[in-house]
């Protein structure tokens, strides 16, 4: 944002006025998430001399009919999981931003996300169970001294 004078001429003496430096500062603002819509179009493109059509696949989706981009899908799971925000909740934050989405549809994209990140899971639940041992420090008490 740019914040020019008001006046154009000097109010002392009524000289012009010329560029002399810029002070810059900086402030922190909240801008609210936003939920759009995302138009695909696919244009067909017909074949007057064999009467065929031919048009691009249509982009995967995370699961058979899902509305939901994969930043949508990303942004579900992070508030549920690292912001522990429960589904219902997150439900009503998207009706006051226009969108009317059941805690059963938010489940179900929660679900398609869980079997598309299955592999990951299965390679690091791999990774954890060649270690001698785990600890779950979030989890468990960590003695502070020995007399602990």
């Amino acid at each position: 944002m740019t914040i020019l004078p008001d006046v154009t001429a000097c109010p002392s003496c009524g000289g012009a006025l010329r560029d002399a430096g810029t002070t810059t500062s900086e402030m922190l603002d909240w801008v609210p998430a936003s939920v759009q819509v995302v138009r695909i179009n696919r244009p067909k493109c017909a074949c007057r001399a064999c009467g065929t059509l031919h048009q691009a696949p249509a982009p995967e989706r995370i699961a058979e009919g899902c509305l939901a981009t994969p930043g949508l899908i990303v942004h579900v799971l992070t508030s549920r999981y690292c912001d522990h925000l429960p589904l219902y909740r997150q439900s009503q934050m998207l009706a006051r931003h226009g969108v009317a989405l059941a805690r059963s549809t938010l489940a179900d994209w929660v679900k398609a996300a869980a079997w598309w990140l299955a592999p990951l899971r299965d390679v690091l639940t791999r990774m954890i169970d060649g270690y001698p041992a785990a600890r779950l420090s979030e989890l468990l008490p960590f003695p502070q001294n020995a007399n602990e």
